[in-house]
């Protein structure tokens, strides 16, 4: 683990603690792959791109691999990091007329960078996002002959189109210009999903592409049933349902109509529920004011960022799990809900739409609150049909093993290397 002289190492810029793997050291001797992976936000942040970042990276070193990630420091850092993260400086920017700009946003203009990625003698560069980033990645491939990877985590138009002064179908442009280009320089893809592939393959990109889902590890759910109790103790008074989601509190997620389609389900069923709400953002103010406008906080509650170590406690003591992003490239909350039993309700996107089998592991619908509501609805008045849709959800989640999922692109790394 990064321990505090390494840190302080770090941010004073001093590669000191890297000059143990140099190629040229004679008692240095490298076993595995050397890879080196971009992202423009990383663990502390809790995000579907970091979650599954470190979820890779923890199976590929647990497969003998070395995997450095190159990341945003943050101004709250309490998170232990593995010693293969490199923390790199921020840029201190301003956002519109002097408003702070509340990003985590990489110094990729600093040497800095540079003279660490030189001595990790790296056999793959891995990037998550097709600029910032993922274009000082791109830079350090080209220039060491190193190929590069890059794995198409979100619909950019999404968050382009959330940007002031940006409208929809500029965003929509833009996005598709900068991951068409980007994509074309890379040695591979990688697609969370068929309907990821499928939008990489309309923009007419030609780069090679393979479908890599990030996986799930099923040991991770072996938890106590008595921590289990207690937090079902802390939200259900008598034999209620417990609803549970797990989104980033932003526009994009559709938050506001989980909110409608939960005061729907209340206005339209005698079962009694409560629903927690794990993640935080900027719409948080907002779904506050909705709930508490609509009377809805004796059954919502927001819970705010919870760990990755301690989430599957809140999977496994739920019932159903529920969603209404249509950003998603992959439904990677999805799975981890099916691998803790848990049926799903979401609304149709490329994502969602790759997982869940309408009436086997869940459902998905329209955008439309009714639809939903009672699709939901039908779930928690019928216990045979809700124990039915668990055990196929469980069904679906163990396709999706982490292991496999490593050992897949291992190989695809080692055939790039060869090439």
């Amino acid at each position: 683990m990064l321990n505090n002289i390494h840190f302080r190492c770090l941010q004073n810029y001093n590669i000191e603690p890297y000059e143990k793997i140099q190629p040229l050291n004679p008692f240095y001797k490298k076993t595995g792959l050397h890879i080196a992976m971009f992202t423009n936000n990383y663990l502390p942040f809790i995000g579907g791109v970091p979650l599954s970042i470190d979820r890779m990276a923890s199976e590929l070193r647990r497969q003998g691999h070395r995997v450095f990630i190159f990341a945003p420091e943050y101004p709250t850092n309490n998170y232990e990091d593995h010693e293969d993260t490199i923390r790199c400086r921020l840029l201190k920017l301003k956002y519109l007329k002097g408003a702070p700009f509340h990003y985590a946003i990489s110094d990729i203009f600093s040497s800095y960078i540079e003279e660490i990625f030189i001595k990790l003698d790296v056999d793959i560069v891995h990037v998550h996002h097709p600029y910032w980033m993922g274009k000082k990645g791109m830079q350090m491939a080209k220039k060491y002959k190193i190929p590069i990877v890059y794995t198409y985590h979100t619909k950019f138009e999404k968050y382009i189109g959330s940007i002031p002064y940006v409208n929809e179908k500029i965003g929509q442009r833009l996005s598709d210009y900068i991951v068409k280009h980007f994509s074309s320089n890379c040695s591979y893809i990688f697609a969370p999903s068929e309907s990821a592939k499928e939008i990489l393959k309309n923009l007419g990109i030609a780069t090679p592409i393979e479908i890599l889902p990030t996986g799930i590890d099923l040991s991770h759910y072996n938890i106590e049933s008595q921590e289990i109790k207690k937090i079902r103790k802390n939200f259900l008074k008598t034999s209620e349902i417990l609803l549970f989601c797990v989104s980033r509190l932003s526009k994009e997620k559709n938050l506001l109509f989980l909110l409608e389609g939960l005061k729907y389900v209340k206005q339209h069923t005698a079962i009694k529920f409560k629903c927690i709400i794990a993640g935080d953002g900027p719409e948080k103010t907002n779904l506050e004011k909705y709930i508490l406008e609509n009377k809805l906080n004796s059954e919502i509650y927001l819970l705010g960022s919870i760990s990755p170590k301690e989430i599957n406690k809140y999977y496994m003591a739920s019932d159903i799990f529920i969603f209404s992003s249509t950003a998603e490239t992959q439904g990677m909350v999805l799975l981890e809900a099916m691998a803790a039993s848990l049926p799903v309700v979401a609304v149709s996107s490329p994502g969602v739409n790759d997982i869940i089998q309408d009436g086997i592991n869940g459902f998905k619908t329209s955008n439309d609150i009714k639809e939903w509501g009672e699709k939901l609805i039908s779930l928690m008045e019928n216990p045979n049909k809700l124990q039915k849709i668990s055990l196929n959800a469980l069904e679906t989640a163990k396709r999706y093993t982490i292991g496999s999922i490593g050992k897949k692109a291992i190989s695809i790394y080692k055939q790039l290397i060869r090439t």
